[in-house]
């Protein structure tokens, strides 16, 4: 399957998603994934302004169906299509937030 129109990331790019569900593309079943957190790596400490900053986005998914560490597909119904390493994280109760995973931009 090729995905087409896959963007680059950046965090001002993300910042419009924050709250918004994605799809999972490249899975066995479906799974949805919410953009929960976005946090700036750089933690205010200055930034060459060539180089995008690096960020961290945090995701909540169903405590039933858990993704593996992995190069994932992930489209927001209606907009773009985004490349992303996703990394199940520890997750103090899935049963009431969900499973969460990390997004790590450098």
């Amino acid at each position: 399957m090729v995905y087409e129109n896959v963007l680059p990331v950046t965090m001002e790019e993300f910042e419009p998603y924050l709250g918004r569900t994605f799809n999972v593309q490249n899975t066995d079943v479906a799974v949805e994934l919410k953009l929960v957190e976005i946090e700036d790596s750089t933690k205010g400490r200055p930034w060459p302004r060539d180089l995008p900053k690096p960020f961290l986005m945090i995701f909540s998914g169903p405590p039933e169906r858990i993704l593996l560490e992995g190069l994932r597909v992930l489209h927001l119904p209606g907009g773009p299509t985004f490349q992303l390493y996703v990394i199940p994280i520890l997750t103090h109760d899935p049963s009431s937030t969900g499973q969460q995973y990390q997004v790590v931009i450098n």
